[in-house]
């Protein structure tokens, strides 16, 4: 009986091989965590949760246990007088579907379960490929049929017993939570078998009664090759000082010294809330809270979550840096074109390497796409969740997300709540109703949360959560702010006045709500100050994008700057990024949103600098509606409202009490313009936008079941898992991910694809680096277009011609390393 060829693998080594790596993983591996955890849902002491996890991993592929299988594996070497019947059924048969099958019969009928622990255990077994189809998984009853199936039954009997001998699970439990017992159960299965049906596992064939000292033997290598042994945190940190020690010689902050204080006095939260202004150290804070609330919980890390890839990148070195002091291992950087960053023979040889098993390492960097694709219906996304269970989760910039990924982010965090997960949450602007929401997925209680600013929230269990006031702020600013109605000549000319202001010194940035626009100002400043201006925007090829975002930050972010620059930019510049300028123009956004742009300006202490303020110019469109397709009306109206009676902004003590009026869900005068009601749109907006996140994401964690049981079939809205990346995450038009190639290298890699062989390390590097997101609007793809796979799967692939203007697509696309990707039309 085989569990698979080539080489051959005996189908009672493999199960065996697979419950010692759950065991291995849970008493000497990174997973160690979780035993506390699955030991408290099943409400039985440790031990017996490390035995019924190793147990179940173990059963996961009794579904082999069949002819179909067994003569597929086999298909000119099986004597089998039903060949023909078994060819025909094959495509129907499931081995994973079998697996739960032939499970539910045997704990029935050896009395292992009860029936509602069975009915709670099998889905593990069915899913333990995270998707499952209709099968036809029982042999039809009927003779001669009957003999295979009953010589089958006893195999599958025998193999059964010497799994429950050999693991000992316990048979009579009462969990006090399903949900969390079989999200960790379930996590820890398809982690063990993955590792087990790997090469250095099940490359080397062992007899069954050997299985266990080749397992003691290869895993400790194989977990510290692959960044998975147990990784305890350094001891003796008791100060965020010690955790960082470039800060030793400097008085900390007030919100520092504040969530210290959190910690001396003691405290049982899981979810921490810190809101304060840009520039007061959040992060050091943030990452002192997830150390102490990682000893306190028994955890052994932590995954930081931003918004986009550079605010990762640039995350990722100061995160390093800190580690690197501490004597810990380095953290993972995780976003879509994080494996570009990585050697070709580190990317080839890890385990943890793919996005989809990054998260099993013990530290993390990367957006906050990859936390929430833990509760999405995206294949695997439960080693996302596993992972996580194993260290504390940080959320920065929890203001910047809209309402599909608020959702997404409140399931998330219920799911962290379930599961025993501690998180910190930063934020300089959230209004409160989101504060609310947040407080209620830690089941917190909200009613007495407040707009006090800045502040330390602590939820915590079943109580009220707790605000701390942070007395002072690190910088006071008072921001001169003017408005200025958009128009063609409107940025030169604010330019203009600027420069004249300051004597022709300063840093200025130009931030304009769409690629199209930073674009257009960018050509007309670019002709008049020249070499001055840089454009930084989204829609680069990568390898441009890569190259303009590091000039960026050493230009704008170090402690040299130019006498007189100016950065046109989009969005990309707004959240975390450590960039300092002197003043800036921008477009209208919401409130929140443009205090976020505001914490660039003077955001280092300078001497020098060409104004007493920073100076903040706030361009103000004809009509709301041509920016509310980018953010919703109402918000925009209100912002500009407030706006209008101010010359200034005074930071931080604006910041709460406008982000609340613009957040507020009560209608306004100034929501009403010229019969349409903004506010009512924004309603049905946000709803609109709640539920299509609701379709695509794990149901609320249920105490009294596990979800696989109660959904049933109706689960297998699971994808692939790259597929789903690009349009599950977040709301918006449907984007591409196209590759524009020189000529040569279009014709190099279509001849590899045309003979379906897999692309080398390096021209999947070639086709990443020269590919950019795009939309619908820009680009519709055609059914001859050329398909990337492996590390680049689903990218377009298209010859870029020596104009570099692709003309293929309405509109025509210029793709230039000035511009970025434009329209020519």
């Amino acid at each position: 009986m085989r569990a698979k060829t080539n080489p051959d693998v005996v189908l009672l080594t493999h199960l065996l091989e697979v419950g010692y790596v759950a065991r291995f993983l849970l008493e000497k591996g990174n997973l160690r965590p979780l035993i506390a955890e699955l030991s408290d849902a099943l409400d039985v002491p440790e031990k017996d949760a490390i035995s019924l996890a190793s147990y179940l991993a173990a059963c996961h592929d009794l579904g082999k246990c069949h002819p179909d299988f067994q003569a597929k594996l086999y298909p000119d070497g099986v004597t089998n007088p039903f060949k023909k019947q078994i060819d025909l059924l094959y495509s129907m048969f499931s081995h994973n579907e079998y697996s739960k099958t032939i499970a539910e019969r045997i704990w029935q009928t050896k009395h292992r379960f009860s029936d509602h622990t069975a009915e709670m255990l099998s889905p593990i077994l069915q899913y333990h490929h995270q998707w499952s189809r209709p099968a036809m998984a029982m042999m039809l009853p009927l003779e001669p049929q009957m003999a295979v199936r009953l010589l089958y039954q006893n195999m599958q009997d025998e193999i059964e017993d010497i799994l429950f001998k050999t693991f000992q699970p316990p048979t009579s439990f009462s969990p006090v939570d399903w949900s969390a017992a079989g999200v960790l159960l379930w996590g820890i299965l398809i982690a063990s078998d993955w590792i087990a049906s790997g090469d250095a596992i099940s490359g080397h064939p062992v007899p069954p009664d050997e299985a266990a000292s080749f397992i003691e033997h290869v895993m400790p290598d194989f977990l510290q090759d692959n960044h998975l042994m147990e990784s305890p945190l350094p001891d003796g940190i008791s100060s965020i000082q010690k955790l960082f020690p470039f800060l030793a010689d400097k008085p900390l902050r007030p919100m520092q010294r504040e969530v210290e204080n959190l910690f001396q006095h003691g405290t049982t939260a899981s979810g921490i809330l810190i809101e304060a202004p840009m520039g007061e150290g959040k992060t050091e804070a943030a990452i002192y809270a997830a150390y102490r609330l990682a000893k306190e919980y028994g955890k052994n890390g932590f995954y930081i979550a931003l918004p986009t890839s550079a605010t990762s990148n640039q995350m990722e070195t100061r995160i390093n840096a800190m580690l690197r002091a501490q004597g810990c291992l380095e953290a993972k950087l995780m976003h879509s074109m994080a494996w570009l960053e990585q050697e070709p023979c580190h990317e080839d040889s890890i385990f943890t390497a793919p996005l989809k098993r990054g998260l099993l390492e013990p530290y993390a960097v990367g957006t906050i796409d990859q936390a929430m694709l833990s509760v999405m219906m995206a294949r695997y996304s439960i080693l996302r969740l596993v992972g996580l269970a194993t260290k504390v989760l940080i959320i920065d910039e929890l203001h910047s997300y809209d309402a599909y990924m608020k959702t997404t982010i409140e399931r998330l965090l219920s799911w962290c709540y379930d599961l025993g997960i501690p998180v910190v949450m930063l934020s300089a602007t959230l209004p409160l109703d989101k504060k609310q929401a947040y407080a209620k997925a830690f089941h917190s209680g909200f009613k007495n949360l407040t707009t006090q600013y800045p502040c330390i929230t602590a939820f915590q269990q079943e109580e009220e959560a707790v605000e701390r006031e942070v007395e002072g702020s690190h910088q006071h600013q008072n921001i001169s702010l003017q408005l200025k109605q958009d128009g063609e000549e409107a940025v030169q000319e604010e330019v203009h006045k600027l420069f004249v202001q300051s004597n022709d010194q300063g840093c200025i940035c130009v931030l304009r709500n769409t690629v199209d626009q930073a674009q257009e100002t960018y050509q007309k400043l670019r002709a008049e100050y020249g070499s001055i201006v840089t454009l930084f925007h989204a829609r680069f090829l990568y390898k441009d994008r890569q190259r303009i975002e590091k000039a960026v930050c050493q230009t704008f972010g170090g402690k040299e700057r130019p006498q007189k620059a100016i950065l046109v930019a989009t969005q990309v510049v707004e959240q975390s990024l450590d960039l300092d300028f002197d003043a800036m123009i921008t477009d209208l956004a919401p409130i929140d949103l443009l205090f976020q742009r505001t914490g660039r300006i003077f955001r280092h202490e300078r001497e020098g600098r060409p104004f007493p303020n920073g100076q903040l110019t706030v361009l103000l469109p004809e009509e709301i509606h041509l920016h509310s397709s980018i953010y919703p009306a109402v918000l925009l109206n209100r912002t500009q409202h407030l706006l209008q009676e101010r010359d200034c902004l005074h930071i931080p003590q604006d910041i709460p009490h406008l982000v609340h009026y613009v957040y507020q869900k009560a209608e306004q005068p100034e929501d009403t313009v010229e019969g349409e009601n903004f506010y009512e749109d924004f309603c049905i907006e946000t709803s609109n936008s709640s539920q299509l996140a609701k379709a695509v994401i794990f149901p609320e964690p249920d105490e009294s079941r596990f979800f696989l049981a109660t959904q049933g079939s109706g689960i297998d809205g699971f994808r692939d898992e790259l597929a789903f990346l690009s349009v599950s995450t977040r709301e918006g038009a449907a984007q591409n991910t196209v590759a524009f190639l020189p000529s040569e290298d279009y014709l190099e890699i279509q001849a590899v694809l045309q003979k379906k062989q897999p692309l080398s390390y390096a021209q999947s590097r070639e086709i990443a680096l020269h590919s950019v997101h795009l939309s619908s609007r820009l680009f519709s793809p055609k059914n001859n277009m050329l398909k990337g796979t492996g590390r680049v799967y689903g990218t377009y692939i298209l010859p870029l011609p020596a104009d570099h203007i692709y003309a293929e697509t309405a509109p025509n696309l210029m793709i230039s390393p000035e511009l970025g990707v434009s329209s020519v039309h």
